[in-house]
């Protein structure tokens, strides 16, 4: 795959929204468990 070339681009662009989404649903999921915890 040529790094300069527009399909690298779009791969790198999907990949780093892909990543974004991951770690918003991972925030999420802890603060959820973190709000569990401290009702405990």
């Amino acid at each position: 795959m040529h790094r300069d070339g527009v399909s690298y681009r779009l791969w790198k662009q999907a990949m780093g929204t892909f990543a974004e989404d991951l770690d918003k649903k991972t925030n999420q999921a802890f603060g959820l468990l973190d709000n569990k915890a401290a009702r405990l």
